[in-house]
């Protein structure tokens, strides 16, 4: 885990302020205009625990290598939050009595939430603030994928917390200005929020099926007369294929025209980008993913990106940082603004270390029999020109799988046949 990480979630918070408003400011803005008492106290308490839940999800989305587990918990407490929410919209704008909250089931949630409101508990500020951390979220989402790519639970909880504090300038900001109106505006803007409430509770409890990856029958089967679900295409490391203008397509990406960008989304992953000189002078420029879990398998990727001369020596001349990487190579950091630039750029290949071992058993059940076999020291590699894949079972070391598009094939196999 490095600094840097803990930057991103921190910008990625404050960047998504527009949508923090959007979509929890309605909280916000009906706890401030309903309170009768110090509202700081509350507002301040409301954020403590809304980034404590927050800080939970990071850390088990960290601990666990899956943010899908921790999505998954949320399901339950979203929809329970999401009725609670109307309701509590409904008493708040008028439109339903105080003996509404008596209806059994009901009571508890609605009754911190009218409490928060009013100003009369510190306790139910609270209680609303760590409930709204457990709402679903695609801002939240993206942070944790932050979290799930530390691999490290801590780490996750300490991302997520820098998420958090990057996201409360923009709500209480919101809080500032709903305090400062007359009485009868602050009425107007009342029963607006409650309406605006009502409207998100609702939206929470339809949405949070769909965040947490309930999908419904693809179109073209319903028109079969079919209810099976239509997957997507598997995004195994074996499963590659050719497009139309002879491009590769594996994992996802298809190289020559995914840029680093997209190949992150997919991946879920920070990628450290790099420029990489090699004891023979020659540079690339490269992303690492980090381990990246696809269709329950996982490996670690690194993407070699499409660059010039020009740009690998501008980074060489003024890097963050210069040091010797495992391999013996030189490894210079990029700075902020070449790092914009490469983050933009296509990926023209892959290496995948896979976490399990290969045998050749499994390489020939998965790839097919390869054109041909050339033994390296006590490496093999299985070669599909074809494909532009060459898989590595290495018995002394970690396998690798390695993808180039076809006509770039020869740059893999020429130096192999010259050992």
């Amino acid at each position: 885990m490095y600094w840097p990480d803990f930057s991103a979630a921190f910008l990625l918070g404050l960047a998504g302020g527009l949508h923090c408003v959007g979509m929890c400011g309605g909280i916000v803005m009906a706890l401030t205009l309903g309170s009768r008492g110090p509202w700081w106290p509350g507002v301040a308490t409301y954020h403590a625990t809304r980034i404590t839940s927050y800080a939970i999800l990071g850390a088990l989305a960290g601990a666990v290598g899956g943010a899908g587990t921790a999505m998954g918990a949320q399901k339950g407490l979203s929809v329970a939050a999401g009725f609670a929410m109307v309701i509590f919209a409904f008493q708040l704008g008028g439109f339903i009595p105080e003996s509404f909250f008596k209806l059994p089931g009901l009571a508890p949630p609605a009754k911190y939430l009218r409490k928060a409101a009013n100003g009369k508990s510190i306790t139910a500020w609270g209680v609303v603030g760590f409930f709204n951390g457990l709402l679903p979220c695609g801002l939240v989402y993206a942070a944790l994928a932050l979290a799930l790519n530390s691999g490290n639970g801590l780490a996750g909880a300490i991302l997520l917390v820098a998420f958090g504090l990057g996201t409360a300038p923009s709500l209480l900001g919101v809080a500032a200005i709903t305090k400062l109106v007359s009485p009868r505006i602050r009425g107007v803007l009342l029963k607006a929020a409650a309406v605006a409430l009502a409207l998100f509770g609702l939206f929470m409890i339809v949405k949070v099926f769909v965040m947490t990856g309930h999908h419904g029958a693809h179109p073209a089967a319903l028109q079969h007369g079919s209810h099976q679900e239509i997957q997507p295409p598997s995004m195994t490391p074996w499963n590659v294929s050719i497009t139309a203008d002879g491009r590769v397509e594996v994992l996802g990406v298809t190289l020559g025209k995914t840029t680093v960008e997209e190949a992150a989304r997919l991946f879920l992953a920070d990628p450290e980008i790099s420029v990489f000189e090699r004891r023979d002078g020659s540079m690339s420029l490269e992303a690492y993913f980090g381990k990246v879990t696809m269709d329950g398998l996982t490996g670690e990727i690194t993407a070699l990106i499409q660059t010039n001369n020009d740009f690998v020596v501008r980074v060489r001349e003024r890097p963050v940082k210069k040091e010797p990487a495992p391999s013996g190579d030189l490894r210079y950091t990029l700075g902020s603004g070449e790092f914009a630039e490469a983050f933009v750029k296509p990926v023209v290949a892959l290496t995948y270390v896979p976490s399990v071992n290969l045998d050749d058993d499994m390489v020939a059940k998965r790839f097919g029999p390869p054109d041909r076999k050339i033994k390296t020291g006590g490496a093999v590699h299985w070669l599909y020109p074809a494909k532009g894949v060459d898989v590595i079972v290495n018995a002394g070391g970690k396998d690798v799988i390695q993808y180039v598009t076809p006509e770039k094939f020869g740059s893999l196999e020429k130096p192999l046949e010259q050992r």
